[in-house]
């Protein structure tokens, strides 16, 4: 990305990011047959410039996202 004061190419000021998803599922068997779980874990690291300055981090980088889910169907 743009550096974060170049306004001009980087309109939001997001700083340079690595981003990575980790999807990991299981499919229940037996009696709770029908019942699937996931775990999503996505992150979001901050590798730019940001000049000290906290408004280029804050809810933009450097955030970590977990999401648990079930789901039944039969």
């Amino acid at each position: 990305m743009p550096d974060v004061k170049n306004y001009r190419l980087n309109k939001y000021g997001l700083p340079s990011y690595s981003h990575i998803n980790l999807d990991l599922r299981y499919h229940f068997s037996g009696f709770l047959e029908g019942l699937d779980a996931q775990l999503l874990v996505t992150r979001k690291t901050n590798h730019g410039e940001t000049y000290g300055d906290l408004n280029y981090v804050f809810n933009k980088v450097n955030v970590t996202l977990y999401t648990f889910m079930l789901n039944y169907h039969f």
